[in-house]
């Protein structure tokens, strides 16, 4: 039997496992996909090599095969491989809407490629400074002509950098010029004139300054003839001055009452009506000031309401006050703020039929320091007790709340009252605490008055 199978083979009925395969001329397997009755071939391995598919990379398993000369995939491969500087790669870009894109110059429309820059790209940096120029930080352009020439800046020579410009018809210089060319006899020149440090040129009065030029008067100018007059002064011939003053009034001489011609002037200060040259505690000198008053012994007459007056001064040189006896020679003191008004009386309580409780009254000592207290208790159903407290608590606390202790047989001798009689603090400790609490323990209903009175 030939180990070469030609033709085709056609499996028994009986035996449903075995496909039909078909081979060529020459013994070769044709397998053939598709239809019903058509051998499917699982191709694991290839020379013992598992084979590949899907992407990936390369390996022994991967099968190898060749593109026919004619493959559209050749031709574009052979055109790829001919790019070089000469003949670069020629595509026809698109945007995802299917746009061309722009190219060249032009406006931004649907098919204008959007990009970003990089954060570290020149662009983004010059538009970054771009951002932040204002008039404090202006921009700074090298301007340069077309013909590559730096422009000439600040003063200076005509030169290949110099622009040439055209000055408008309304130019201020253009309108200067028209004037310079109608100038002749009739219409001269008006010209500013400024010194070489280029300072104006001082007109008119006025001080000398960095303005001021510098001229030579005339041998026979009359400012000549008179600084030559003035020269010739001296003690045996002085200057004859007419003085006036500014309102061409003449300067009044001699004595008189003052006029329009009287000038004002200032004292010297080392002059003896000058500034006052004595200081306080020292030697009295014999420059400065000094108040004349009238000396009296009696009490001089009134003068009207608004005149002037002259101060008075006993034989003595002694001032005259107001309060002033020339009988006594003393000065009477008006009491404002009598003693009997630093007296401060009071009732704390009046209580008739006080049911059985505790009973406080506060009395505020600020600005007092003697104190007394006069009380009447009647007991009607039971025996009640009055008690004194003190406090020093002088923080803005309500009366009621300040912590207080018994100061009744400290201050007092007492320990505690039941009956009519007083409470003398005229010691002025009392003036030490801030509050005194006057307090009453009732037990029935019993009455009770309670007086005060503070002294400064």
């Amino acid at each position: 039997m030939s180990d070469r199978l030609t033709g085709t083979y056609t499996p028994g009925a009986g035996d449903p496992s075995i496909t039909a395969v078909q081979t060529d001329a020459n013994g070769n397997l044709i397998v053939t996909g598709g239809g019903a009755g058509a051998l499917d071939i699982d191709l694991k391995e290839v020379n013992g090599s598992t084979t590949t598919s899907g992407a990936g990379a390369v390996a022994a398993g991967t099968l190898r095969a060749t593109l026919a000369s004619d493959d559209p995939a050749v031709t574009a491969l052979q055109v790829i491989d001919d790019w070089d500087e000469s003949d670069r790669a020629k595509v026809n870009i698109k945007l995802n809407s299917g746009v061309a894109v722009d190219i060249g110059t032009g406006a931004a429309s649907t098919g204008t490629a959007r990009v970003v820059s990089a954060s570290d790209s020149p662009d983004v940096t010059a538009l970054q400074i771009m951002d932040d120029w204002d008039e404090s930080d202006r921009a700074k352009v090298n301007i340069n002509l077309n013909s590559g020439v730096a422009v000439d800046i600040g003063s200076g020579n005509a030169s290949t950098g110099t622009a040439r410009v055209m000055l408008a018809s309304d130019d201020k210089a253009v309108t200067a010029l028209e004037k310079i060319d109608d100038w002749d006899e009739s219409d001269r020149c008006a010209v500013n004139v400024k010194l070489n440090s280029g300072v104006a040129v001082d007109i008119g009065t006025g001080a000398a300054s960095t303005g001021t030029a510098r001229i030579v008067s005339a041998s026979d100018s009359p400012d000549v003839t008179a600084l030559q007059i003035m020269d010739d002064w001296d003690e045996s011939d002085r200057c004859k001055v007419n003085v006036a003053l500014n309102s061409g009034v003449a300067v009044d001489i001699g004595s008189g009452t003052i006029s329009t011609g009287t000038q004002r002037v200032t004292l010297a200060t080392d002059g003896v009506v000058g500034a006052c040259q004595n200081t306080d505690d020292s030697a009295i000198g014999t420059k400065g000031l000094s108040i004349t008053a009238k000396g009296k012994t009696s009490q001089r007459a009134a003068v009207s309401d608004g005149d002037a007056v002259q101060p008075i001064a006993n034989e003595y040189g002694e001032l005259v006050v107001s309060g002033h006896t020339f009988a006594t020679r003393s000065i009477r003191v008006e009491e404002i703020n009598s003693l009997s008004s630093k007296y401060l009386g009071n009732i704390e309580a009046s209580a008739a039929g006080g049911a059985a409780n505790t009973y406080s009254y506060y009395i505020d000592m600020a600005g007092y320091s003697k104190l007394g207290l006069q009380f009447t208790i009647t007991p009607v159903s039971g025996v009640s007790t009055l008690t004194i407290h003190g406090s020093m608590q002088d923080d803005l606390t309500a009366p009621a709340s300040c912590t207080y202790q018994d100061i009744t047989n400290a201050i007092f001798g007492v320990a505690s009252y039941k009956a009519t009689g007083m409470a003398l603090g005229a010691a002025g400790n009392l003036g030490l605490f801030k509050y005194i609490k006057v307090q009453v323990i009732s037990t029935g209903n019993d009455t009770w008055t309670i007086y005060s009175k503070k002294m400064y």
